[in-house]
């Protein structure tokens, strides 16, 4: 009997000329020459790429995709544009406009066997993609590692050199150039924002201890719910609030050898405050963000190497990495935990109780997500033989129930 190729679905959600200038004129290129590299691993896949985007940057995305000899030979192109769904979207909030949109897409692509996350602004080390298609049938989730970098010194180096000399020495310049944001998170950074990448960044390597993680590449199956309910804050932050629970295999690469991405970032997109890191701080923010799966995400560690690497100065940065990260944690874990929040002996703690509080309240769901989870809890609850073919069916069908009025945009955007 034939075997089937597994259908893949590499989604790409783009709009705005910025946007769809990067994707074209670097994250196409990047793909076309892993492509034309590892053209043997593709071929033993039925892949499609399909774009999310508006009527306005439809055609430029038709037009550059076609460009590119060996994505036009291993990939079919659809594009789908959201300008009818707007009314039931957040356009001001562009986070909260792709959270919609990513979920949505589970519904829209159900029919695949596998989906393939990436965003306009990223760029890969040659391999990574090859990499992850030889442990596909391993796993139900692929977590990446995807630090940014200062996007104006990355174009000013690919211009100067060639994008060819960008990838073939794609872990020297992303230590080079990562950008402040990430910096942020080292252990020694005096301009501490947030612990969501603890790092540890030397000239030759950098460590990661990540609680946030970018799910790359996800096994479709209607065997486990929570794949399709949304995300509370944001798909690379909750989405698998639960999969833990569920016992999914989940890959996270060890080292820049198997695999890295990275993504572009302006240089003065943000502005850092002056704070030191300390143990309290980080401890502060995990109480305030962490999720179960971000305790399974952060036990793994991921070395950035370049070439030229001390390996016994990696060794003495994994172990500061890990023994920092285990002081943070048996500090949360500590029996006066209780006092300390409560009577008010550690008021950092505090103050991260109360700003969860307010955090649940910004990131408040928008109808359109509250809904979707509605009809996906009412297809589960029900002792109907539930499967990939007719489940979009059954979701328009609680949908026209739940919320008639956005009924029409969505299943026309579905179908």
């Amino acid at each position: 009997m034939r075997n089937h190729k597994k259908k893949i679905v590499f989604v790409f959600f783009v709009w705005g000329d910025q946007y769809v200038k990067r994707l074209s004129n670097y994250l196409l290129k990047n793909i076309d020459l892993e492509i034309q590299e590892n053209n043997k691993i593709f071929n033993k896949f039925d892949i499609k790429f399909k774009f999310y985007t508006t009527n306005q940057s439809s055609k430029d995305i038709e037009n550059n995709f076609f460009q590119y000899k060996y994505i036009n030979k291993f990939c079919n192109l659809e594009i789908k544009t959201f300008d009818n769904l707007s009314k039931n979207l957040d356009k001001k909030n562009k986070y909260k406009l792709l959270g919609s949109l990513q979920t949505l897409s589970f519904i829209d692509n159900i029919l695949y066997d596998y989906m393939f996350f990436l965003y306009p602004d990223f760029l890969f080390k040659l391999g990574s993609i090859k990499n992850l298609l030889n442990n596909l049938k391993n796993y139900d989730i692929f977590y990446s590692y995807c630090p940014q970098v200062i996007e104006e010194d990355v174009l000013i180096k690919i211009k100067k050199n060639s994008f060819d000399y960008f990838l073939r020495n794609f872990e020297e310049i992303i230590l080079k150039y990562l950008h402040p944001i990430v910096k942020a998170c080292d252990l020694d950074t005096d301009r501490y924002n947030h612990a969501s990448n603890l790092a540890l960044i030397m000239k030759d390597h950098a460590i990661f201890k990540n609680f946030h993680l970018h799910p790359t590449l996800i096994k479709i199956s209607t065997n486990n719910r929570e794949l399709f309910k949304s995300s509370n804050i944001s798909f690379d932050e909750d989405f698998f609030d639960f999969a833990i629970d569920k016992n999914l295999k989940i890959f996270y690469p060890k080292t820049s050898d198997e695999m890295m991405f990275c993504s572009l970032f302006e240089k003065n997109a943000i502005m850092l405050p002056k704070v030191k890191m300390t143990k309290l701080n980080v401890a502060t923010w995990i109480l305030q963000n962490a999720y179960p799966i971000h305790y399974k995400n952060v036990s793994n560690t991921f070395l950035l190497k370049s070439k030229n690497h001390n390996k016994k100065q990696i060794k003495n940065s994994i172990n500061r990495m890990e023994n920092f990260l285990k002081e943070v944690i048996n500090y949360i874990n500590e029996d006066d935990l209780f006092d300390r929040v409560y009577k008010k002996k550690d008021p950092l703690f505090v103050i991260a109780s109360l700003n969860s509080k307010k955090r649940t309240l910004f990131y408040q769901k928008q109808k359109i997500l509250i809904n979707h989870d509605l009809c996906i809890d009412n297809i589960y609850s029900k002792n109907i033989n539930i499967n990939k073919k007719n489940f979009k069916k059954y979701y328009l069908k609680e949908l026209i129930k739940i919320d008639p009025s956005s009924y029409a945009s969505i299943s026309d955007f579905l179908n």
